[in-house]
């Protein structure tokens, strides 16, 4: 699963980058655009930092915990109502 959200966005903002505008991006510009997109960098973030087996910082780790014992804010990230 860690795998594949990543590799599907990949694709995903692939396609769009590609095809949503009239005109064939450049070659850099298309790759520019994969490497700015912010899930994408997310996801190499967290990647590596789990690869790595580095701990979050503590002030992370203790937001994240705060933050995951809300189950109404999950439900609102994932745009449930």
């Amino acid at each position: 699963m860690a795998f594949m959200i990543p590799l599907i966005n990949l694709f995903c903002v692939s396609a769009l980058t590609r095809y949503a505008c009239s005109a064939t991006p450049s070659p850099g510009s298309f790759f520019r655009d994969l490497g700015l997109n912010p899930l994408i960098l997310g996801s190499l973030i967290g990647l590596t930092l789990s690869l790595a087996r580095l701990p979050p910082p503590p002030l992370v780790a203790q937001t994240l915990d705060i933050l995951g014992g809300q189950p109404s804010l999950g439900l609102l990230t994932v745009g449930a109502d």
